[in-house]
């Protein structure tokens, strides 16, 4: 697993598959049965109690938000693009 996430680009797919053995053993480990085969009960055991990736969504979705705001209001100009547009039509 640390040789694939150590890459400089891993595939979301690599992250479940070592997400997934992970959540797997630790299933193993604190329940001493067989770890189920949906992805989504090993979530719910493990992740969801401890709202890991729950934190980091809700986390980044603030941050992304106030980012996004400051670039609409500072940056972002639809103007010149809509002119463009329009004599891109007349010309047409």
């Amino acid at each position: 697993m640390k040789k694939y996430l150590s890459a400089d680009e891993v595939k979301l797919k690599k992250y479940f598959y070592g997400l997934r053995s992970i959540l797997a053993a630790r299933w193993a480990v604190e329940n001493g049965t067989v770890p189920p085969v949906e992805f989504e009960k090993l979530v719910e055991e493990k992740l969801r109690e401890e709202d890991i990736l729950n934190e980091f969504i809700e986390k980044e979705m603030d941050i992304l938000k106030k980012e996004a705001e400051v670039l609409e209001s500072n940056y972002l100009s639809w103007d010149g693009l809509n002119a463009f547009f329009v004599e891109t039509l007349e010309n047409i």
